[in-house]
């Protein structure tokens, strides 16, 4: 199950990719870097805030931080180097009505300063190009199964989307 970065919610557009997976699914670190910050979130679990390698991190921010929210069981703290791939947290309990059937979620977000303000952008936009095509073929195939699994073919307009997973390139200001 998944949620497109730039898909409308409301009167803003979702500033993640959404994930929901089932409870106790590892999560890994996007990119190879230092944790800038591990902050508890308003939901009661975590971000992990990854600064990738070569980018300073100062103060638990740094001029992009490369984001995975909602997680349980922190396995990183600030300062600590990670790889790209390390275990860092479990998807998050947080969405009730989605754990109560054995599904957490964890949301994935590049976020970066502009103008002194917090903005943030698509995560495909950002793929290793050596394991890009892998990658996007594996959301493909999400996309593909969640149709299929509620029998609605147009849920995704995949043709729509460049890079994959972004129903928008446009940067989000919040």
């Amino acid at each position: 199950l998944f949620m497109d970065y730039g898909v409308p919610n409301g009167s803003n557009n979702d500033l993640q990719m959404t994930f929901f997976l089932p409870l106790g699914t590892p999560v890994q670190a996007l990119v190879a870097g230092v944790v800038c910050d591990v902050p508890e979130l308003y939901s009661g679990d975590f971000s992990v805030r990854v600064a990738p390698t070569g980018v300073e991190c100062t103060g638990g921010s740094a001029v992009v931080l490369f984001e995975t929210e909602h997680v349980l069981n922190p396995l990183v703290a600030e300062g600590d180097s990670v790889v790209a791939g390390q275990q860092v947290a479990t998807v998050s309990d947080y969405h009730r009505e989605w754990a109560a059937l054995g599904m957490g979620v964890v949301e994935i977000g590049v976020f970066f300063a502009k103008d002194m303000l917090p903005w943030h952008a698509c995560p495909a936009r950002f793929l290793d190009p050596g394991h890009a095509e892998q990658l996007l073929a594996q959301l493909a195939s999400i996309h593909a199964a969640w149709e299929a699994e509620i029998g609605d073919t147009t849920l995704y307009d995949e043709e729509a989307q460049s890079p994959l997973g972004c129903t928008s390139t446009e940067d989000v200001q919040g």
